[in-house]
């Protein structure tokens, strides 16, 4: 009997030592699985009594990774500063839109209305030099937020304005293409009524029986002048002086702007 006790104890203990050397294997061979993998694989080897205990065992080490994981990247992004470009500026002296009823908002909107005048100027002179309509509306983009990105890049070291505010560079590019195509009527127009002005004004040299062949006007408004109108393209007409006062206008404004960021 006590032969046969010695050997039952003896094939027990070389069972459980296989068991367990295969137990370790197992879970060695699992590592490199992912985690839901594992749990049917310990699910389908182990038994029903010890199913729900390794089924835990899995899911709360792969919990507590995931949890560090995510704490981890809260941490890592309430640490670095965001990459999102801001709103653009919004203070007292300079609102963020264009509005009536501060100094910022009015500020704004001179500002909107340079703009605006620079890159018709700027599509203008492309659309005079030959270029398409591609070329000027790159040429009133350019113009539009040249001095502003010289200002900001060079000046204040410091990112250019149009890339917080990127209003600037699409009133840049629908003006450069609604200059290109509505400039020759406004030509056609601003030539008629030259014409008239210029013939109203011989009319009345004419009466005046003082001048004969030039036409002795004001220039640009002034009542009485010595300068000479000899042709009805020396006239400063109301578009001129229109668009003379937009730029004094505008770079007024960009040199308040620039004053204030700097």
């Amino acid at each position: 009997m006590n032969h046969l006790y010695r050997h039952r104890s003896s094939i027990a203990g070389v069972v459980a030592s296989r068991h367990a050397v295969a137990s370790k294997s197992r879970s060695c061979s699992l590592l490199h699985l992912p985690p839901r993998t594992r749990i049917r694989r310990l699910n389908s080897s182990s038994s029903p009594a010890d199913k729900k205990g390794g089924a835990a065992n899995v899911i709360a080490p792969s919990k507590s990774a995931e949890s560090s994981s995510s704490a981890s990247s809260r941490s890592s992004s309430s640490s670095t500063p965001s990459s999102s470009p801001a709103s653009g500026r919004d203070d007292a002296s300079l609102a963020r839109y264009p509005n009536l009823h501060t100094a910022g908002g009015l500020l704004r909107l001179l500002d909107y209305a340079g703009t605006i005048t620079f890159a018709s100027m700027g599509s203008v002179t492309a659309a005079q030099s030959g270029l398409d309509v591609f070329g000027c509306a790159m040429a009133a983009v350019i113009t539009a937020v040249g001095g502003g990105t010289i200002r900001d890049a060079v000046f204040l070291n410091r990112r250019p304005f149009w890339t917080e505010e990127t209003e600037y560079v699409w009133m840049g590019l629908f003006t450069g293409l609604a200059t290109f195509f509505a400039w020759p009527e406004v030509l056609r127009w601003q030539e008629k009524r030259k014409g008239e002005i210029f013939a109203s004004r011989r009319s009345s040299a004419d009466d005046d029986r003082d001048c004969v062949s030039t036409i002795v006007a004001s220039d640009r408004g002034a009542t009485g002048g010595d300068d000479v109108v000899t042709s009805k393209e020396d006239i400063y007409d109301d578009l001129d002086a229109t668009l003379d006062t937009l730029d004094a206008i505008g770079l007024s404004s960009f040199a308040i702007i620039g004053a204030q960021n700097g």
